[in-house]
């Protein structure tokens, strides 16, 4: 098989023009043997891409300013959510009252609606390994308003009243294994009003 033969760039140049192409369409540079060569190639495309794009949206922003209020709306991206196709699956919360109510019946629905700024406290097994407070920096560096405790020789009653005196609204305890954080166990703090037990009920 023959090879393909060479054009010059003034061909080059001159069939880019008469078709109307812009002046940075790439061609692929896998015929370039020197690497060096096949950089500086593909860095001249990428910068000639960069600056007819930038003069693409200038373009397009004189051109709005011209037009005022009748100028075309502005391009939406192209995201995963409007692109989705609709499926009878689906299920929307605007208008259905049935999943309303179970989002205001939501245990977190008072943090998701910000009335209530959740106050976390983290503790471990007893006797922890140092590989587990990598574990804790990165958890509240995550977390925001969480505090560590020590656990000592506490049991988890003592831990839970001592973090509803101080006003935490969950509790989490990490355990591991093998020096592995293995496990994590989140604990609402909530309190018992107004109890009232079935033989005091009158039914």
């Amino acid at each position: 098989m023959a090879p393909p033969s060479k054009r010059s760039k003034k061909d080059e140049a001159s069939a880019s023009a008469d078709s109307g192409e812009p002046a940075f369409q790439m061609r692929n540079p896998s015929h370039i043997k020197n690497k060096m060569k096949r950089q500086q190639v593909m860095q001249k495309y990428r910068k000639e891409k960069k600056e007819a794009k930038k003069a693409a949206q200038l373009k397009r922003r004189r051109e709005a300013e011209e037009m005022g209020e009748e100028a075309p709306p502005k391009l939406e991206p192209r995201t995963i959510d409007n692109t989705r196709e609709k499926e009878v699956t689906m299920v929307s919360s605007e208008g259905d009252e049935e999943i309303e109510a179970d989002e205001r019946d939501d245990e977190f629905a008072s943090i998701f609606g910000n009335e209530e700024t959740p106050k976390l406290m983290i503790t471990t097994r007893p006797f922890p390994s140092g590989e587990l407070y990598h574990f804790i920096k990165d958890l509240m560096d995550l977390l925001p308003n969480s505090f560590y405790y020590k656990r000592g020789t506490f049991d988890i009653k003592e831990i839970v009243q001592f973090a509803t005196n101080k006003k935490f609204t969950h509790l989490v305890v990490l355990s591991e294994k093998s020096k592995i954080c293995n496990g994590c166990v989140v604990i609402c703090l909530f309190s018992l009003c107004c109890v009232q037990l079935t033989y005091s009920c009158n039914c």
